[in-house]
């Protein structure tokens, strides 16, 4: 977690797909060691506005945040092949 006190803003850290510790790098095992988190493959910080009911290795489960039905924003990136044409003569 990151707090505006201690680092300007506030965040969380999500981790998901559980590893082998062999599968990550010493810096990645030592962040994870200093948390006192299990070895987790992915890792991606979400800033917050409010730490709110939040805490440090809570475990989050999907199928309580979101129901069926609800709408999500999704941002992707493509690879950019720009317009094709098809060729069929």
């Amino acid at each position: 977690m990151k707090t505006e006190a201690t680092d300007g803003y506030n965040a969380v850290q999500v981790r998901f797909r559980r590893v082998r510790d062999r599968m990550l790098t010493k810096p990645e095992m030592g962040h994870l060691q200093k948390a006192g988190a299990i070895p987790m493959r992915h890792l991606q910080e979400f800033h917050l506005v409010s730490m709110d009911g939040f805490k440090a290795n809570q475990r989050l489960v999907f199928d309580d945040l979101f129901k069926e039905g609800d709408l999500v924003d999704v941002a992707g990136t493509t690879i950019g092949k720009g317009f094709q044409v098809s060729r069929d003569s």
